[in-house]
């Protein structure tokens, strides 16, 4: 009895450790909102591109796991390719140090997050097989989501709320005639996508999440400026409506032929009332760097450009060029091609490992009772992740928190069904 009631204890221990590393994962990915009232040393350790802080986090919550009695007690269904994902980016550290001649210290630096940041999928694993503590993440980052919105729209009207740089860099810039905060583009994203997930698959609070929704997409249209997440939205949103509904094949073919439809009658005009002076310089800076990048995925033969630090003499290979003869934007902008660039052979023999995980996991999945629409927003958020690929990975630095976070709602939505009808089962048969 006494081992039972330790056990509880425990347990409820670690729930709460787990519920606050979720507020201040989140807290920390958003940056306080680039508060003006936050001191700037914070922003030396944690920003958009820098996530020392997170990273610490991370690592904490991987000593917390491992000191649980529950460690091996579940499956885990994404960890072969989360773990191989570490070794290779910890492989790519040495590599790099090594190829370029740089500091060890130096190229650690940069790596950081994608040595750390991914290792929270196992500490925060609670999510997958605890309802409450999973809607708690959810909607933990749609209300991060809509703050960070909504303090970034009311800094563009001109309410001094938010820090105009950071570390000499723009956190507040100026576009097409109004405040640019583009940072907020990927977080707010990822809550939006949540928001209107959770908008589909239930009627409480729906109003509250359609609110969250159209305060962040009104961010991404008129503060981050980001055309690319707000078509992946449109995707996403027709794609959860989809799975969501009950005439499926007459949703399917009444969505696709529309966006086809809007896509060719419309596209080039709404970018440009949208985006006037900006679309074709940020498209000819992909195109210029799709060719670039890919010819550099065998540079370190099963690797590719790997970790170069700030200021070093090779990190031009990385960054964007914009001269008069050449435009070419930054690896972090051409999304699956910049993993591969990065990664090489290696990074995609990752990439398959962690697609036949999926497919194992959906084939494995309790066919009685799974549903698509039981957790749409982690079809949407799948959906979204795929729809962004192009111009953006979610293994890079600055979005790698997204990595564990998708394979958790992804984990969560093919096996908590099933838990669920062991459960009615055994309550069917002891009646």
């Amino acid at each position: 009895m006494m081992k039972n009631e330790k056990g509880l204890l425990n347990m409820r221990l670690s729930q709460v450790c787990a519920y606050v590393l979720i507020l201040l994962v989140l807290a920390l990915e958003s940056c306080l909102f680039f508060l003006s009232v936050v001191p700037d040393g914070f922003f030396r350790f944690c920003n958009y591109h820098i996530k020392y802080l997170t990273s610490l986090l991370a690592l904490v919550g991987m000593l917390v796991f491992l000191c649980s009695r529950d460690m091996g007690r579940r499956r885990y269904m994404f960890a072969m390719p989360l773990l191989a994902f570490v070794l290779m980016c910890l492989a790519l550290v040495f590599a790099s140090t090594i190829y370029y001649n740089e500091s060890l210290l130096s190229v650690i630096q940069v790596a950081a997050p994608c040595l750390c940041i991914p290792l929270l999928y196992f500490s925060l694993h609670e999510t997958v097989v605890n309802q409450p503590m999973y809607k708690f993440l959810v909607n933990a980052t749609i209300m991060f989501g809509f703050i960070y919105a909504t303090v970034a729209l009311l800094q563009s009207i001109g309410l001094p709320l938010m820090k105009n740089d950071i570390n000499g860099v723009d956190v507040v810039s100026l576009r097409s005639g109004r405040d640019r905060i583009i940072w907020t583009g990927d977080f707010v994203a990822f809550g939006a996508v949540l928001a209107l997930g959770r908008a589909y698959s239930t009627r409480k609070r729906r109003a509250l999440c359609l609110i969250a929704f159209f305060v962040m997409v009104f961010d991404l249209f008129w503060v981050a400026q980001t055309r690319f997440l707000l078509i992946a939205l449109v995707f996403t949103a027709a794609f959860g409506f989809v799975i969501k509904g009950k005439s499926r094949t007459m949703k399917v073919i009444f969505v696709v032929a529309a966006a086809v439809l809007i896509a060719f009658l419309f596209s080039d005009d709404l970018m440009a009332v949208l985006f006037p002076s900006e679309l074709d310089l940020s498209s000819d800076l992909r195109l210029g760097a799709y060719p670039y990048y890919w010819s550099h995925a065998l540079d370190m033969g099963l690797f590719g450009l790997g970790y170069i630090p700030d200021g070093s003499l090779h990190s031009y290979l990385l960054s964007m060029v914009y001269t008069a003869g050449s435009l070419r934007g930054a690896i972090t902008d051409i999304g699956i091609v910049g993993y591969i660039a990065r990664y090489g052979i290696s990074g995609a023999v990752i990439l398959a490992l962690g697609i036949g995980c999926f497919i194992k996991g959906y084939h494995d999945r309790d066919k009685m009772t799974f549903s698509l629409g039981q957790n749409v927003e982690a079809w949407m958020a799948l959906a979204f992740f795929i729809a962004t690929s192009p111009t953006m990975a979610i293994t890079d630095p600055q979005r790698i928190v997204y990595l564990p976070m998708l394979a958790l709602l992804l984990e969560h939505a093919l096996t908590y069904a099933p838990a669920m009808s062991s459960t009615l089962k055994n309550v069917t048969v002891g009646h």
